[in-house]
């Protein structure tokens, strides 16, 4: 039986990596157990993918790589133009050189970048059109806005972008185009399924290998150790962190937890002073930007993840910590709030900052006190993400999809997943 020809769109698409690069490449593995999948993606993946191939046996999976002109990348090297830009350059291209080949697959789908103000420029003539899950619908809270001090301008500018994406003709022609949209988040959907209910659905982009999930461990040691990872950024809210730590060492001197970062980013700096500023030194530590394996080390480490994001499409350090028994605290919104339920994480009420540095310090303290609640909050987290959000459950779900989209089933409006 001939298997049915999908063309992958996957920018970011990588072995061995985290973020989305790693939700391209698992999408890529997943989709070519039972449908012939060609994935175009960038030509700086290319030897990486090429070297993971050697360990693996896909004959269903092949890749065709693109970039721009040497000249374009050297001004995304030096700043010049930013990497949204870049990428839409990238999309332009990508479509001019598949041309009208690209009706020569069945399906065609997009894939990573997700963000839904550039979901590309496909417009296949015959072939069925998939976009997502798309992220990027979700905003900074007015409540946060300080946060990001002098450059609040331009999330309030963002928002504003994001709220008129209806007005920009590329972005509608596309989602006019779409055959079906899956958004990442509840934010992201709300936007689109106004316009287009009968083909948006939620689904989260990412997931976790079945065979990476660990039971609960007690962990060694008398200190509760809290592991924040990700870009130190002001969206990433390691100022609430931060804060939060000093409250709880300040009210009572308690010094029985430490606090570990695993990042880098523009505001590291900023980060490492404030902790001197707050006098909390002693219990928080700044590790960088470490290799995959080694952040996977630390979270297998440590007992509890702070996810206190003001924007975030998903966050996969969350699935991944959920993953290995790991309780979360984290705000109740956009992708955490998609991944999480309250038996595995505290899943705080978005407050202005006093208020969420306090929530913060308070799910801390009870998480410090209570050895059996981190043990049974890991272990209900283990629970949902083997229930939920493996990576054989989206490839079963993308299956139903591809299917029921090639024989014209439509499924019904606003459905979620």
């Amino acid at each position: 039986m001939k298997k049915s020809r999908v063309l992958l769109s996957c920018y970011a698409c990588e072995p061995d990596k985290g973020s989305e690069p790693g939700v391209g490449w698992n999408w890529a593995l997943a989709m070519s157990e039972k449908f012939k999948v060609r994935v175009l993606t960038r030509s700086n993946n290319q030897n990486a993918i090429r070297q993971a191939l050697l360990d693996i046996q896909k004959p269903n999976l092949s890749f065709l790589y693109y970039d721009l002109p040497q000249w374009v990348l050297t001004l995304k090297k030096k700043g010049l133009i930013s990497t949204s830009a870049y990428y839409i350059l990238w999309q332009l291209g990508a479509k001019r050189m598949m041309g009208k080949s690209i009706d020569d697959f069945d399906i065609v789908h997009h894939m990573t970048f997700n963000m839904f103000l550039s979901p590309g420029f496909w417009r296949p003539e015959k072939a069925k059109l998939i976009l997502g899950p798309l992220g990027g619908g979700s905003c900074v809270s007015v409540d946060y806005l300080a946060l990001f001090g002098g450059k609040k301008l331009i999330q309030k500018l963002r928002s504003k972008l994001v709220g008129s994406w209806k007005y920009i003709p590329t972005l509608r022609n596309t989602f006019d185009r779409a055959d079906y949209i899956l958004c990442a988040n509840e934010d992201t959907y709300k936007l689109l399924g106004e316009r287009y209910r009968n083909k948006c659905h939620v689904h989260l982009e990412t997931g976790i290998q079945r065979s990476k999930i660990r039971e609960p461990e007690q962990q060694a040691g008398n200190k509760v150790r809290f592991i924040q990872i990700g870009n130190i950024e002001a969206r990433k809210g390691w100022r609430l962190t931060l804060n939060a730590v000093a409250n709880i060492c300040g009210k009572n001197g308690q010094h029985n937890f430490e606090c570990w970062f695993v990042g880098d980013g523009p505001e590291l700096k900023d980060a490492k002073l404030l902790a001197r500023e707050l006098g909390i030194e002693s219990v928080v530590f700044f590790y960088g930007k470490l290799p995959l394996h080694k952040t996977h080390q630390m979270l297998g480490d440590a007992d509890v993840l702070l996810f206190p994001s003001v924007r975030d499409t998903s966050g996969n350090v969350v699935l991944e910590a959920m993953s290995m028994a790991k309780p979360i605290i984290c705000f109740c919104h956009q992708g955490a709030r998609e991944m999480t339920d309250e038996r595995c994480a505290f899943r705080l009420k978005p407050s202005p900052i006093d208020q969420s540095i306090n929530l913060i310090a308070e799910a801390m303290e009870t998480l410090i006190e209570d050895d059996e609640l981190r043990r049974s909050m890991g272990a209900q987290g283990v629970q949902r993400i083997s229930a939920m959000h493996t990576w054989d459950a989206k490839r079963e779900f993308m299956e139903d999809l591809y299917w029921k989209l090639l024989n014209n089933d439509k499924r019904e409006s606003g459905e979620h997943h």
